[in-house]
């Protein structure tokens, strides 16, 4: 079995760790950073992500060149619009700002590989490592050592970031604090090419909704249709589901039609424009999972020694604000500059854990009460625009300090794999 030797090991390459080990190589260039992602590929499918101003500013922080581009990338002109089921409007709102949310200018959507592979093209070519699904790890007070299924060889590294996603296996080897709690809902994401019944010109967000289930479509910058459906499913029947956990790849491909039928059951009776949509994706290309999450008071712990977690791992909140990568993009900001001013220590780890915990955890605990109530039948409907005017938003404008490539602070006797390795 052979060792390598890192300084950085990140578990997780979706827009989190990418935007980590971004960070980590600005603010310390000569540092060994490695992002370990268990995907073969990078695929272009799912839904897009919005990008608050709090996001597209953590860019900006880590490299104002690569913030410039994402924000070009943006999907924002248009209104965002609300139906019933059966088509009429009652919600629409020229665009995020207009509610106080963010600045048309820096917020919007594109689609979540596009920013994954904006993030990898960023790094050195050495940096990100696929077909790496992690399975095992140690730590004591010299540092880490990794495992991944099917591989001969094992990672030592000075400090381990988990950045694998709501189900953190990561997580799992730190805390041993079980699996996140079940929403109550099953969620289907497709792409596909405008039906001739769409008739909307938005790129910003078209949703249907009622009690219990919503239907949300965003138009691509290539013209296709990005769509995303919730709906009430119980826990007895999670394991139906094609991905009953991972939020990831692992339904693409997948011939089952069943999943689109499943998807199609609960959305009968819809406008014509839903069903098309949902029919008409090929069942290969639609993805099927559980949607989870943590209580913010669950996740006051982020770490231990010389590991640390950040994004999803860290504080799973649910989609329903919009914060969940904006978030992650936060966490990879403060991980670079604490790394940036301390180096690759355990010390770097509990200041990051210190900075972001409280601000985090409230937008966590923001999200999660906004999902109860729009699939809490007891509730009533709950728009959009009502949950953004109900929370205290301040979180949406945040901006960073920019990092800087300044050098840690040298500990007696450190020296950088890199530094080491270069000799």
């Amino acid at each position: 079995m052979t060792i390598e030797e890192v300084d950085v090991a990140i578990v997780g390459g979706g827009p989190g760790g990418l935007a980590t080990a971004c960070a980590i190589k600005k603010t310390c260039p000569d540092l060994i950073v490695r992002v370990y992602e268990r995907a073969p590929a990078f695929k272009r499918i799912g839904f897009t992500l919005g990008l608050m101003d709090n996001g597209a500013n953590a860019i900006s922080a880590i490299d104002a060149d690569l913030g410039r581009a994402v924000v070009k990338e943006l999907l924002n002109d248009g209104a965002l619009e609300q139906y019933h089921p059966n088509g009429e409007r009652y919600v629409h709102i020229p665009s995020i700002g207009s509610v106080g949310v963010g600045t048309p200018e820096i917020s919007g959507h594109l689609p979540w590989y596009r920013l994954q592979k904006m993030l990898a093209d960023h790094l050195p070519d050495t940096c990100v490592h696929l077909a790496h699904p992690f399975s095992e790890l140690e730590f004591d007070s010299s540092g880490a050592t990794l495992r991944f299924e099917g591989l001969d060889k094992e990672i030592r590294a000075k400090i381990v970031i988990g950045a694998d996603g709501n189900q953190s296996q990561v997580r799992q080897h730190l805390l041993n604090d079980g699996l996140p709690r079940f929403l109550g809902v099953a969620v289907w994401r497709g792409q596909i090419e405008p039906p001739a019944s769409w008739n909307h010109h938005t790129n910003l967000l078209t949703g249907y909704n009622k009690k219990n289930q919503l239907f949300l479509v965003v138009r691509l910058a290539d013209g296709r249709l990005a769509w995303q459906a919730y709906a009430d499913w119980p826990a007895e029947s999670l394991d139906v589901l094609v991905s009953a956990r991972y939020v990831d790849t692992e339904s693409f491909g997948q011939s089952n039609i069943d999943k689109r039928e499943r998807c199609l059951s609960k959305f009968d009776g819809w406008h014509e424009i839903v069903t098309d949509i949902i029919s008409g994706t090929p069942p290969d290309t639609i993805t099927e999972h559980g949607q989870f999450y943590r209580e913010a008071e669950e996740c006051k712990k982020w770490g231990e020694g010389c590991v640390s977690l950040m994004g999803d791992a860290a504080h799973l909140m649910t989609p329903f604000l919009g914060q969940g990568v904006n978030q992650a993009l936060e966490d990879a900001v403060e991980i670079g500059r604490s790394i940036g001013e301390l180096g690759p220590c355990v010390e770097a780890l509990r200041q990051y854990e210190e900075t972001r915990i409280p601000d985090a955890t409230f937008v966590q605990a923001g999200s999660v009460g906004i999902a109860k109530k729009v699939f809490d039948p007891n509730k009533g409907q709950i728009t959009g625009e009502t949950a953004w005017k109900k929370q205290n938003l301040g979180y949406f404008r945040r901006t960073p300090k920019p990092l800087t490539g300044r050098r840690f602070t040298t500990p007696v006797g450190f020296q950088s794999i890199g530094a080491r390795l270069m000799r």
